[in-house]
C-alpha cells in the first residue's frame, strides 16, 4: 500500500480545522459540559453549512460521497477540537443509511445539522441515546430500524460530560420504529476508524498542548521541560501517536477498497489508537501536575474524551480478540493443512 492525501483534501482538512477552531473552542466545551444542548445546535449547524455532515452520503442524494479515508482526516480534526455530540453515528452510521433508503424523508434535516441522530452498536442489547438525538439506527426483529426518539428519556451523564444518554431497547413505550434501514459491516468499519481517528486527534492535541505547557513552566529556573524525564515522556508518547496514524489511515483504506484484511486493519488501528490517546492523556496529565486535575484547568476536556471514546464502537477486549483470531487464523493456515482456528473462526459480537 502506497497512498498520499491529495493538496485538495489537506485544503479541505485545514478549513475544518480553522472553522472548528472558531465554533468550538474550550468555552463553549465547558459551556455544553454544564449546560448539555446549549450550544451543540450552534455547532451542529456550522458543520451542516460545510457539509461535513453529508460526508458520506452518496452525491446523488445531496451529500459529498467522500471515502473512508476522508473520514479519517476530517475526524481527525473534530478530535483536535473534541467535537461534541454523536458525530460518529449521525456522519458516518445514520446519514449514509438514511440517504441510501430514503433521501426524501429525513436526510435534508440530518445534513443540515437541525436533526440529529445517534446508531445501535451492533451485539449491545441496549442502546445508549444522545438526548440531544431525535432519531436513531438501532436493530430490531425485522433487520435495522430507524426509531424515534422517545419523548421523556431519563437522561445519564457521560464520563464526557458534554455527552448526555439515555438507556432504551427498542419496543418499549415511546420507542416507533419508522422503516426499514440497511447496516453492513463496512459501515460499522467505518464508525470504527472514524472514533480511531479522533483518538488519534485528541493525542495530537494532548501533545501539543503539554509541550506548549512545560516550555513556559518554570521549576528552579528553568523550564520543566528541559528536564530529561519529561522530554522521554513526551517522546514515547510521540512515537505512539506517529505508529497509531498510519494505522488508521491504512485501515480507512482497506476500508475504501474492501480489501481481504479490513477486519484486521480496522481493529489494530482501534487499539493502536486508544493506546495512544491513552498515553497521551496520562502524560499530559502528569507533566502538567496538580493543575492538570483542577477543574479550571482545560486539559480534562480532552482526558475525559479518550475515556468515553475507548469502548464506543468496540471494547478493547472486542478488538484485540479480533486480532487474536485474525493473526492466529492466518499462522494456522501457513502451517497446517487443516487449521483448527480458521475452520470455526467467527467475528460476530
Amino acid at each position: 500500500m502506497n497512498f498520499g492525501f491529495s493538496d485538495t483534501q489537506f485544503e479541505l482538512a485545514g478549513a475544518l480545522d480553522e472553522v472548528l477552531a472558531d465554533i468550538c473552542g474550550p468555552g463553549v466545551l465547558r459551556a455544553e459540559w454544564e449546560n448539555p444542548g446549549s450550544r451543540l445546535p450552534a455547532i451542529w449547524t456550522s458543520l451542516g453549512e460545510l457539509g461535513l455532515l453529508g460526508l458520506v452520503v452518496p452525491e446523488d442524494a445531496g451529500g459529498q460521497g467522500a471515502a473512508c479515508v476522508d473520514v479519517a482526516l476530517m475526524f481527525e480534526r473534530c478530535g483536535r477540537h473534541a467535537v461534541p455530540g454523536p458525530l460518529v453515528e449521525h456522519i458516518v452510521v445514520v446519514a449514509p443509511a438514511v440517504g441510501g433508503e430514503d433521501p426524501a424523508a429525513l436526510l435534508p434535516g440530518l445534513l443540515a445539522g437541525t436533526t440529529i441522530a445517534t446508531a445501535a452498536e451492533p451485539g449491545r442489547d441496549e442502546v445508549r441515546w444522545a438526548v440531544e438525538s431525535s432519531a436513531v439506527l438501532m436493530p430490531g426483529a425485522a433487520g435495522w430500524v430507524l426509531a424515534e426518539r422517545p419523548e421523556a428519556l431519563p437522561a445519564q451523564r457521560s464520563v464526557d460530560r458534554s455527552v448526555t444518554y439515555g438507556t432504551i431497547t427498542l419496543g418499549e413505550a415511546g420507542v416507533t420504529p419508522l422503516d426499514g434501514y440497511t447496516f453492513s459491516p463496512a459501515i460499522e468499519r467505518a464508525a470504527a476508524v472514524a472514533v480511531s481517528a479522533q483518538l488519534i486527534g485528541i493525542a495530537g492535541h494532548l501533545i501539543r498542548s503539554t509541550v506548549a505547557y512545560v516550555r513556559q513552566r518554570h521549576q528552579f529556573g528553568v523550564p520543566i521541560g528541559t528536564q530529561q524525564a519529561v522530554k522521554h515522556k513526551l517522546a514515547d508518547a510521540v512515537i505512539a501517536l506517529e505508529h497509531a496514524r498510519p494505522a488508521v489511515y491504512a485501515a480507512a483504506w482497506q476500508v475504501d477498497h474492501d480489501g481481504a484484511t479490513a477486519r484486521r486493519d480496522v481493529s489494530h488501528a482501534r487499539v493502536t489508537a486508544a493506546e495512544a490517546a491513552y498515553l497521551a492523556a496520562r502524560t499530559a496529565l502528569q507533566c502538567h501536575g496538580a493543575i492538570g486535575y483542577t477543574w479550571e484547568h482545560d486539559l480534562h476536556l480532552w482526558f475525559k474524551r479518550v475515556l468515553a471514546l475507548s469502548t464506543a464502537w468496540g471494547s478493547m477486549k472486542f478488538h484485540r480478540d479480533i486480532l487474536l483470531r485474525e493473526i492466529l487464523g492466518q499462522e494456522a493456515s501457513a502451517t497446517s493443512a487443516s487449521p483448527p482456528m480458521a475452520n470455526g473462526q467467527s467475528h460476530g459480537r
